[in-house]
């Protein structure tokens, strides 16, 4: 049976829509399509075969599916998803442990392994390094409140330029790509603080 990846990723994304959690302003579908079209992008400059495309359109459509389980440590849910739903799409067990491991991959701490997870973690990151970095940005700093977690706006500021400067991109397409974008922003952040009067 032919990979079906159209249908197995039109599916979750249904499943997403009519099953994730109020209060997801940044981890909503939206987010996920976003990843979708740069994992694209980023794959076919770095990618050298094409079934890789397919796998990493499955991978980011599945990345954060868990959330419909659970916030924290929804990485996991989404793993046990994918290999749960991919396998009656046509999916080998070896492209699944492949979906998996990128999926993995963009938990916290975690290491991209392989060329795939590589180009998913980029991905999942790509507004790092746009114009619209302030605006996403501010969509997780709302969601985050709602969960609890409230920053004054220089500590956010503040959070925010110390995660650019430690953050690095993997494939050297998305430092081609998001690198100078990223330096700006830093730059826009660093005004901002300089605005802020205590």
């Amino acid at each position: 049976m032919p990979m079906q990846v159209k249908s197995a990723i039109e599916h979750i994304l249904s499943l997403m829509e009519r099953e994730f959690p109020e209060g997801l302003l940044y981890h909503e579908i939206g987010h996920t399509l976003d990843v979708i079209r740069a994992a694209e992008r980023i794959c076919r400059m770095e990618c050298e075969q094409p079934h890789s495309l397919d796998l990493i359109r499955t991978a980011a459509a599945f990345h954060d599916a868990g959330f419909i389980y659970a916030y924290d440590g929804h990485e996991l849910h989404s793993v046990r998803m994918a290999e749960q739903t991919l396998p009656a799409y046509g999916y080998a067990q070896d492209d699944i442990l492949r979906i998996t491991g990128a999926i993995t991959a963009t938990m916290a701490g975690e290491h991209p392994r392989d060329r795939l997870s590589q180009v998913l973690c980029d991905a999942d990151l790509d507004y790092l390094g746009r114009e619209d970095f302030l605006t996403v940005s501010t969509r997780l700093r709302l969601e985050w409140a709602l969960r609890g977690t409230e920053y004054p706006d220089r500590a956010w500021l503040q959070f925010q330029l110390e995660y650019l400067r430690a953050h690095r991109y993997h494939t050297p397409s998305a430092r081609i790509l998001r690198e100078p974008g990223k330096a700006t922003n830093m730059r826009r952040l660093n005004a901002l603080l300089q605005s802020i009067t205590d």
